[in-house]
């Protein structure tokens, strides 16, 4: 059986920076049974449904800004698998969600850890939007619809974060190496409902958990976390594998061989989303732009970071004005036009 995973992906310059982050990410895919195939969430694709991507060689997206010229560079060649998308859409309409097929690339939220983890980029790789409107039930909901993939050797990975507030990291003095107290208190109280296997107070983190808006004023980066334990199990403990990193395991109950990986950080990484439709300039310097139900975002200390659903029609003409708002990006959509 193959056993789901959580990631957390953080900035896209964990691919350079050597950090035990990276270290540890490269060593999860060396020790891990091979799949056959991955379907990755990542918070990086918002949409109204889960829509789930079909390309036969899905594009490396450079879904970010300022950062290190040397990552817009990259290419994660994996190929996609259009039938194992038309499966996985198929599961979820059976289990009620409006789902169904698009063409769509591999935003860093699903290549970034997957350079790490495999970086031969000869596993075939389905991208899965997190549904914008769901919370933690609704995530983890769909993950039971996906929970007989691990018997296909389908990995099914989330990317997201562990902790997500850029804002406040922002704020924070940059040498100040120590996680403040909002956030280990966050990250102890879901550790420990974690190895109690305490799946109701995990899906109504947002009024148990101390802390729980300040660690992520918007849902998206820990949603994947809740995919991942549906596609886990119904019952499931935690191994520590990195204190550090906060790098663990997921499994379910003694006795039974399913199990998700956790791999987390226990500080902020990420900035909570803006939802609208559109967003602004990339290092480029030229307007990019989404289409309805998409989010928006702002990630990464040295720059901008937008979040698409389809970057391939963002060129193709939205007038959109937006305002920066300590760094925060409000994106309004006006008319049609040409960008």
């Amino acid at each position: 059986m193959m056993s789901p995973l959580f990631v957390s992906h953080g900035s896209p310059m964990i691919v350079l920076d050597d950090t035990a982050a990276r270290e540890h990410l490269q060593q999860l895919g060396r020790s891990r049974a091979r799949p056959r195939a991955m379907l990755v969430a990542s918070a990086h694709w918002q949409h109204a449904d889960p829509l789930v991507g079909n390309a036969s060689t899905p594009e490396t997206l450079h879904d970010f800004g300022g950062f290190d010229p040397r990552l817009f560079e990259m290419q994660y060649p994996a190929p996609g698998d259009p039938g194992l998308a038309n499966h996985v859409a198929e599961l979820l309409e059976n289990a009620d969600w409006r789902s169904g097929t698009v063409s769509r690339g591999l935003d860093h939220g699903v290549w970034t850890p997957l350079m790490l983890m495999y970086p031969e980029a000869d596993i075939p790789v389905v991208p899965l939007a997190v549904p914008m409107n769901a919370d933690a039930r609704g995530a983890w909901q769909l993950g039971r619809a996906l929970a007989e993939l691990k018997n296909e050797n389908v990995l099914v990975l989330g990317s997201g974060a562990f902790t997500h507030n850029l804002g406040e990291v922002f704020r924070r003095d940059p040498g100040d190496a120590n996680a403040p107290g909002w956030v280990t208190e966050f990250v102890n109280w879901m550790r420990d409902r974690l190895n109690a296997g305490d799946v109701d107070a995990l899906l109504d983190y947002r009024n148990l958990a101390p802390h729980a808006h300040g660690n992520h004023p918007t849902e998206e980066h820990l949603l994947p976390l809740f995919i991942a334990m549906g596609a886990a199990g119904d019952d499931f403990r935690v191994e520590e594998l990195h204190e550090g990193d906060v790098l663990r395991r997921l499994h379910q109950a003694p006795g039974q061989r399913d199990h998700c990986a956790l791999v987390g950080h226990p500080r902020p990484t990420a900035l909570g989303v803006v939802t609208g439709v559109g967003l602004v300039t990339g290092a480029s310097g030229r307007a990019v732009l989404g289409s309805t139900g998409d989010v928006v975002g702002l990630h990464g200390r040295a720059g901008l970071h937008l979040d698409l659903v389809d970057v391939r029609d963002a060129l193709h003409g939205l007038e959109v004005e937006a305002l920066v708002v300590d760094r925060l990006i409000l994106v309004d959509r006006r008319a049609v036009g040409q960008v």
